[in-house]
């Protein structure tokens, strides 16, 4: 039995074997992850993720109550820091 293994990481000298699939682990099945999984600011690509690890966040109490993503994030080309927050 093989294990399944998912992997991301930079594209660093250490990494780029696996990446390139020049060194292969022995037993495991590498899935290797390329570019930046989080993109910048709050899109639709990473709201799910946001969104879910609010809710997880909420449910063990770590944060009261799971709020707008909208109100968690500034834009920081319109804020004014220190009047506005």
């Amino acid at each position: 039995m093989r294990l399944q293994l998912t992997f991301a990481g930079g594209s660093y000298d250490f990494v780029r074997p696996l990446a390139e699939g020049t060194i292969r682990p022995d037993g495991i099945d590498l899935v290797v992850l390329s570019g930046d999984p989080w993109e910048f600011g709050l899109t639709d690509k990473n709201r799910q993720n946001l969104e879910t690890l609010q809710r997880y966040c909420a449910q063990q109490g770590i944060v009261r109550k799971a709020r707008p993503l909208e109100e968690l994030f500034i834009d920081a080309g319109r804020v004014n820091i220190p009047e506005e927050i």
